[in-house]
């Protein structure tokens, strides 16, 4: 998702925030918690598929993935899991 792109889209065009997802996230299901404010600020996300290029997940804070806990900035390439 372009952040720029997000942007314009909500101050430009008035989209919301379920539009623009839908748009750059495409066949992705939009999922709420029971909590209307939650003290866990744990994002969780399932990449199915990636036209069989590897993922490398990073963030610009510290971070887990997969069990393992990483410092910020340090990319991190999860294995594949079979079957699934």
């Amino acid at each position: 998702m372009s952040q720029w792109g997000a942007f314009g889209y909500a101050a430009l065009d008035h989209e919301s925030f379920q539009w623009i997802l839908a748009h750059y996230y495409p066949g992705t299901t939009l999922s709420y918690s029971d909590s209307l404010v939650s003290t866990d600020p744990m994002v969780s996300v399932d990449l199915n598929e990636n036209d069989g290029d590897p993922v490398v997940v990073t963030s610009q804070s510290a971070f887990s993935f997969g069990g393992s806990s990483f410092p910020a900035v340090k990319p991190c390439e999860p294995l594949r899991s079979q079957g699934t």
